[in-house]
C-alpha cells in the first residue's frame, strides 16, 4: 500500500493492516475500546463520583471474582479518597 491510496480505505483497514505488517506481528494482539465521558458534579457534592468509585471497586470485575483496583500514571494502586479529594474543587469529572 502507497501513501497515496492509504487514504481512500477506512481508517479501520488502515490499522489493520499496520498491525499486519508490524515487527513482530500484532496479529493477535488484543484490541481494545475506551469509553470515556465527561459529568458534571450537580449541586456541587460528589455524590456520582462516589458512586462511580464504588461501581469500579466492586467485588467480581476481575476474572478471578476480586474486587477492582484503582490505578493511575504512577501506579498500580491508587488512592480513592485522594482522588475525591482533588476532585472536590473540579466542576467536571472524567470517566
Amino acid at each position: 500500500m502507497t501513501l497515496d491510496n492509504a487514504f481512500t480505505l477506512k481508517p479501520g483497514r488502515i490499522r489493520a493492516s499496520v498491525l499486519a505488517r508490524s515487527d513482530p506481528p500484532l496479529k493477535n494482539s488484543r484490541r481494545v475500546i475506551v469509553k470515556a465521558r465527561i459529568c458534571r458534579h450537580r449541586g456541587g457534592t460528589l455524590n456520582a463520583a462516589k458512586a462511580h468509585l464504588r461501581y469500579m471497586q466492586r467485588d467480581g470485575v476481575t476474572r478471578d471474582g476480586e474486587p477492582g483496583k484503582l490505578y493511575d500514571k504512577t501506579s498500580n494502586n491508587a488512592d480513592g479518597k485522594r482522588f475525591l479529594d482533588q476532585a472536590s474543587g473540579q466542576r467536571h469529572q472524567f470517566r
